[in-house]
């Protein structure tokens, strides 16, 4: 089928340890005629590698990709994802809670990955993994224990429950108190 060209990675074992991008062969390939019928329905490519391969076979993938709307992301240390170039975590996000009528400043997100940047630039509770890449951990407010330690449930229970609103002191309950302490405060 004559689809949309997508880039492919190719090449020897070998050529992919700590390699420069010349040692990935990247060809474009009929992506959409390897898919056939389910094409329709991809939103992303994953591309699994070793840590030490990933940055030059980013560089490969985005040099082949150029002017495609598309982009790439590094999820994991060993994981790149080829995008839909307006595609992201933070826009999902974004779409559900304009259709929910939430705040963006009202909402917890916990990530891990690159890929989860843009969308802890948009809350107003960022928090990364204990296990998170570094360049994620400069965009959050706070880092909760690794996914192997509960760390999103020690999130949830140490920064988000404590801001809910059902768990705010009431007016009522401050105003009761300083009756008792006679207007004198703490």
């Amino acid at each position: 089928g004559g689809g949309a060209p997508a880039a492919a990675a190719a090449g020897s074992r070998e050529a992919r340890g700590a390699a420069p991008a010349e040692a990935f062969a990247i060809e474009s390939t009929d992506l959409l005629g390897v898919l056939g019928e389910e094409a329709g329905s991809a939103n992303k490519v994953l591309v699994l590698s070793d840590e030490e391969s990933v940055p030059a076979l980013r560089t490969a993938l985005e040099a082949a990709l150029e002017g495609e709307p598309a982009r790439v992301v590094k999820a994991l240390d060993w994981t790149l994802e080829v995008l839909p170039a307006r595609t992201s975590k933070a826009e999902g996000l974004r779409r559900l809670l304009e259709h929910l009528q939430i705040n963006p400043r009202r909402v917890m997100a916990v990530g891990d990955g690159e890929n989860d940047i843009e969308m802890m630039r948009m809350v107003g509770l960022p928090v990364a993994m204990g296990n998170a890449m570094e360049p994620l951990k400069r965009h959050v407010a706070y880092v909760t224990a690794s996914n192997a330690e509960d760390g999103v449930a020690k999130a949830i229970r140490e920064h988000a429950l404590p801001r809910a609103p059902a768990n705010a002191p009431r007016r009522r309950d401050r105003l009761r108190k300083l009756l008792r302490l006679g207007g004198r405060g703490e």
